[in-house]
C-alpha cells in the first residue's frame, strides 16, 4: 500500500527508519526556495536525482565502488550516483561508465533502457529528487549545456578520477578535523589548469564522474553557484554525490524506490501544483 510519512519525518531524516526501503515514497512538506536576486525575474527549476542503487550482482564493479563510497561517507546520505534533468519526467541524464553513451537518459521505471540502470533492482533501489530555482535564462543555458555534452563525441567517464576521489575521500573522512570535513570547508586538492588560466576561469572539459559533471554544469551556467565555488575554493573535480544536496539553493522534493518514481512524482505535483508544467511535458 502506498503512503507518505507526515510530521517531523522528512527526506533527510528517512535514514532513521529501520527498513526504509519498505517506504514506497515520501513527499517533502512545505517545499520552499530561496528568492533570486531579482524576485520579479522569470524563474524555472532544474532537477537532480541522487541514487542509492541496489545492484543485482554483489561483485559488479559499480557495487564495489559503491561500497568504497559508503565507507568514506561523512553525511547522512548513502548515495553513489547522480543525474540532472529539466523536467520531472523519468529521463534524467546521468554519466556512467557502463552506457551506450557516457551521458545518457536514465529511467528508474524502465531500467532496461539503460545499461547502467539495468544492473540494478528497481524495487529496492532508492532515489532522492531535488530542485534548484534559477532564472529562465539560466535554465535554458544549462539545458543547452547538458544537451551539448549528451552529443559530445569525445565525452568520457573519468575512470582514473575515481581513484583520485577515493584517496581524497579517505583523507577527508579519517584524517581531517570534523569542522573541515563539510562541503565548502574542506581543503580540496589542487589541480593544474590548462594554459595557465586564472583559477576562476573554467574551460571546456570532456572527462567527468557523474557528480563532477553536475558541479561543472552548475559553475558554468549559474553565476551565483560559480561565485560560491570560487569563494570556498571548491575543486569541482572532487565534488561527490552526497555533496550535491549542500550546494546553495538545492531543495529536497521527494524520495521513492525506483519502481515508484512516477507515482511519487505525480503525488508531489498534486501536492505542489506549481510543478505541474514539469511533468509529462
Amino acid at each position: 500500500m502506498l503512503y507518505i510519512l507526515s510530521g517531523c519525518k522528512t527526506i533527510t531524516s528517512i535514514k532513521q527508519e529501520k527498513d526504509f526501503t519498505s517506504i514506497p515514497y515520501l513527499i517533502e512538506e512545505n517545499v520552499t526556495f530561496n528568492d533570486l536576486e531579482d524576485p520579479s525575474e522569470p524563474y524555472k527549476y532544474i532537477f537532480f536525482r541522487l541514487y542509492n542503487p541496489n545492484y543485482s550482482n554483489p561483485v559488479y564493479i559499480a557495487n564495489v565502488l559503491k561500497s568504497g563510497i559508503s565507507v568514506t561517507e561523512i553525511t547522512d546520505f548513502d548515495l553513489s550516483h547522480s543525474a540532472i534533468n529539466f523536467s520531472l519526467n523519468d529521463d534524467f541524464y546521468g554519466l556512467a561508465l557502463v552506457a551506450d553513451n557516457p551521458l545518457s537518459p536514465e529511467s528508474c521505471t524502465n531500467t532496461e533502457s539503460n545499461k547502467y540502470m539495468m544492473k540494478c533492482n528497481p524495487d529496492i533501489s532508492e532515489q532522492f529528487t531535488f530542485a534548484l530555482k534559477v532564472t529562465e535564462y539560466e535554465y535554458e543555458y544549462a539545458k543547452d549545456f547538458v544537451k551539448f555534452y549528451a552529443n559530445h563525441p569525445n565525452l568520457t567517464y573519468a575512470v582514473v578520477q575515481n581513484f583520485n576521489m577515493a584517496a581524497y575521500s579517505i583523507k577527508r573522512k579519517f584524517f581531517t578535523k570534523k569542522n573541515k570535513q563539510t562541503f565548502g570547508n574542506v581543503d580540496y586538492p589542487k589541480t593544474k589548469l590548462k594554459d595557465k588560466k586564472e583559477k576562476s576561469d573554467y574551460y571546456v572539459e570532456n572527462n567527468f564522474l557523474c557528480s563532477t559533471f553536475i558541479a561543472y554544469t552548475l559553475i558554468n551556467t549559474i553565476p551565483r553557484i560559480r561565485e560560491w565555488f570560487d569563494e570556498h575554493e571548491i575543486n569541482y573535480r572532487f565534488v561527490n554525490v552526497s555533496d550535491i544536496p549542500y550546494i546553495p539553493g538545492m531543495t529536497p522534493l521527494f524520495y521513492s524506490t525506483w519502481s515508484n518514481y512516477k507515482i511519487a512524482a505525480e503525488y508531489f505535483v498534486k501536492s505542489n501544483p506549481e510543478f505541474e508544467e514539469y511533468l509529462n511535458n
